[in-house]
């Protein structure tokens, strides 16, 4: 199946993968709905409809540095996908630093290999931890 890329991202079906069998509490998903409207988002659809979405939106700087978050959110069926994906990724992530000079940072929560997988494909690199999560760093290459 061929994936098409939709820019941005579709709100209902976006916030329909994140309410999916119960996996988002309710106050996360108004943060999560807030993080996608201050993102710009990239939506991949194949024949069945959204598979994943990836977002990159704003956070407070740090030491005067901006950052952009990237944040993802998938259906389940994202695994027939999900090297495509992250090739996509790669020439998003490689775009946009070039052009912004931002870092790009990901919060993956611990132990969550699927999220884990995704870092690595996308060439992200392990940056430490915050909490419950690890972090992960694209460098401008």
């Amino acid at each position: 199946m061929k994936l098409r890329l939709e820019t941005p991202a579709p709100v209902a079906e976006t916030i329909e993968l994140y309410t999916r069998n119960g996996i988002i509490k309710r106050i996360d998903l108004k943060l999560a709905i807030m993080t996608f409207w201050k993102s710009d988002t990239f939506g991949f659809v194949d024949d069945k409809g959204l598979v994943a979405v990836i977002g990159l939106g704003p956070m407070p700087a740090e030491n005067g540095e901006t950052i952009m978050d990237l944040w993802f959110v998938c259906a389940p069926r994202v695994r027939e996908h999900l090297r495509e994906i992250a090739r996509i990724a790669r020439l998003t992530l490689a775009k946009a630093s070039e052009t912004t000079g931002m870092r790009i940072r990901a919060s993956v929560r611990k132990g969550h290999l699927p999220g884990r997988k995704l870092a690595r494909l996308a060439k992200l690199e392990p940056a430490g931890e915050i909490g419950g999560f690890e972090i992960f760093e694209w460098r401008t290459r």
